[in-house]
């Protein structure tokens, strides 16, 4: 392996760990620059070290990693018995938390609680029942953070493991 592949896999595979600390901040789109990275990979190294069927799966994980933020609390959420409206609320809640409370995580979380919080309690007008919206949305998102961060060590498990399964070009 010569100089400059060994250059572009040490620089790929810092850019990734970077990446994967950055995207436990919620909206950052983690696995979209994940896969970015290893596109920009696949390209300057015409695919030799990164097969086109392992870039395909990183495809799909990005996916699936990218949407978390919505499908997550809508599955949990619903699962548990909040009405559509306090589901879409909280996701609603968690972008606007997101742009004007700019702390990482806390503002997405406040938004959350507060669009399902607020919803709910228009819709049904129990206190206790507005809480507990609240408390599913933010687990809903808790567990949509951890589940994009497992997405995201798997596309770099991937990128990894087609490293070590091909053959450097001679």
């Amino acid at each position: 392996m010569d100089f400059l592949q060994s250059s572009l896999i040490l620089i790929t595979c810092s850019l990734m760990t970077v990446v994967l600390f950055i995207s436990l901040i919620p909206f950052v789109p983690g696995p979209a620059l994940l896969w970015g990275i290893s596109l920009a990979f696949g390209i300057l190294d015409n695919f030799t070290r990164l097969p086109v069927l392992a870039f395909l799966l990183m495809t799909f994980l990005m996916v699936a990693g990218s949407t978390t933020d919505f499908w997550m609390p809508v599955l949990g959420m619903k699962a548990r018995g909040a009405t559509l409206g306090s589901t879409l609320a909280t996701i609603v809640g968690a972008m606007a938390g997101t742009f004007f409370i700019p702390v990482p995580v806390l503002g997405t979380l406040a938004g959350a609680m507060t669009g399902a919080l607020a919803v709910e309690f228009l819709y049904v007008g129990n206190t206790r029942r507005s809480m507990r919206a609240a408390g599913m949305a933010l687990e809903s998102y808790i567990l949509s953070i951890f589940v994009e961060f497992v997405i995201n060590v798997a596309m770099v498990g991937v990128f990894v493991v087609s490293l070590l399964v091909t053959r450097p070009p001679v």
